[in-house]
């Protein structure tokens, strides 16, 4: 995985320098843009839940009518950014997502976090392609990419105390799929817009915020390889004979599916399908040959920017 990091950062690199390449005007011009991209930074939308002016960083405001705790203990959280067809990783959301994450976390009475998305259709589309573009040098880059990780992270740690379960209706795309794959277990629908994937492949990226490490543990090197280097996206059903789903529901019965499993891990009950290593899986990521020559494959395919670095 280190080859595929180091891979990533030149074309993070390539595609900041490419921008550079393609902004037009003079010194001055480009300061003055700088300031009004800044100033309009300040001016904050609104976020995917009702706030009031004022509001403690690890609180959540008193009237969500998007977060509701049954009388077991089950959190459902339904993200909806606002005035967006899409639900997208902007800064403003990541704010968000890690105001919630301490409530729940601090919160004694939840047990456990059903996420899901107020927009049907649309579960984490990917981060937010202008947040992106914007980055204007590879420090900025990189930052943005360790506050992704952060949060991941932050999801990851608290599993073993509280599961959170990613109940998916729609695209769960690039850090979609990172936010996904940092909880305990993944409910997608059978509806035909539902797919999951990480296509910023396509846009010169790799996977940023702990994709690259957790996508090979729950899916295999090879399947992963795959998706990351193809930017391939997966129908729920597909998904699910990967590994990277673990059950398949109509759209009805997505919530109660999802609480209902919830209580059963909070109850100690579920027992969560662990991944088989085939021999080939094995010979792959456990022997020194089989990364090897995985790898070599991976040269060969990638392009030659990416060969270069590995």
């Amino acid at each position: 995985m280190l080859g595929l990091r180091r891979g990533a950062s030149a074309l993070v690199l390539q595609h900041v320098r490419n921008k550079h390449v393609t902004v037009s005007g003079p010194p001055s011009r480009r300061i003055v843009a700088r300031s009004e991209r800044r100033a309009c930074a300040r001016s904050r939308p609104a976020p995917w839940w009702p706030v009031p002016a004022e509001r403690e960083t690890n609180a959540l405001p008193p009237s969500l009518p998007q977060v509701n705790v049954t009388s077991k203990g089950v959190a459902v959280v339904k993200m909806d950014v606002i005035g967006a067809k899409q639900n997208t990783l902007s800064e403003e959301f990541n704010v968000d997502i890690e105001a919630m994450i301490k409530k729940m976390e601090a919160d004694s009475s939840v047990k456990a976090v059903v996420v899901m998305s107020g927009k049907p259709g649309s579960w984490i589309a990917g981060a937010d392609i202008k947040m992106i573009e914007a980055c204007e040098s590879v420090e900025e880059a990189v930052g943005k990419s360790a506050q992704g990780q952060k949060i991941m992270d932050q999801v990851a740690a608290m599993q073993k105390k509280k599961p959170w379960i990613a109940a998916i209706d729609g695209a769960c795309l690039g850090g979609g799929l990172e936010t996904a794959m940092a909880m305990s277990m993944r409910i997608a629908t059978s509806s035909s817009k539902t797919q999951l994937g990480v296509p910023e492949v396509m846009l010169g990226l790799l996977p940023g915020a702990g994709g690259t490490q957790r996508l090979p543990k729950i899916v295999g090197a090879a399947n992963a390889l795959d998706l990351m280097l193809t930017g391939k996206m997966l129908k729920a059903e597909k998904a699910k004979k990967m590994g990277l789903v673990d059950l398949v529901v109509d759209p009805s019965a997505l919530e109660r599916t999802a609480i209902a499993v919830a209580e059963e891990m909070i109850a100690g009950t579920y027992k969560p399908k662990k991944r088989t290593l085939g021999w080939m899986d094995w010979f792959l990521e456990q022997t020194s040959v089989g990364r090897n020559l995985m790898f070599k494959q991976v040269c060969a395919r990638w392009d030659d920017a990416a060969s270069d670095c590995l």
